[in-house]
């Protein structure tokens, strides 16, 4: 069972299942810098779920402690809002201890088209 992140925009969303923590996943092209809200289900408990507004998790940073479900809104607190690049759930810290890797909605039946990740590369 993966687990479940979920960015919201103007008008569309996307579903990210992921399926490793400590593992940084940046967004690719259509979901980078978009983002207003995010809602996620599923987490370990005691986890937490940061993100970032560069690529391969670095630089300005906001983290939720709410799991195994929350969610958090980039418009309402100002801070990330359309900014959002990657993306972490953790347990232990912020160290991406289990890779870097690029990640692309799956089908939530919006406009996106369904997508895999290769997690071995980082790309598709």
């Amino acid at each position: 069972m993966g687990m479940e992140v979920w960015l919201y925009s103007h008008g569309s969303n996307g579903e990210f299942t992921i399926d490793t923590i400590q593992r940084c996943y940046t967004l690719k092209s259509l979901w980078n810098d978009r983002a207003v809200r995010s809602t996620w289900k599923k987490l370990p408990k005691q986890s937490a779920i940061v993100f970032y507004k560069d690529a391969r998790c670095s630089g300005d940073s906001i983290t939720s402690r709410n799991t195994p479900s929350g969610s958090y809104s980039f418009e309402d607190s100002g801070k990330l809002n359309k900014e959002v690049s990657s993306f972490m759930v953790y347990t232990t810290s912020e160290d991406p201890s289990m890779g870097k890797v690029e990640i692309t909605a799956d089908d939530p039946g919006s406009l996106f088209d369904k997508a895999e990740l290769n997690g071995t590369t980082g790309s598709q």
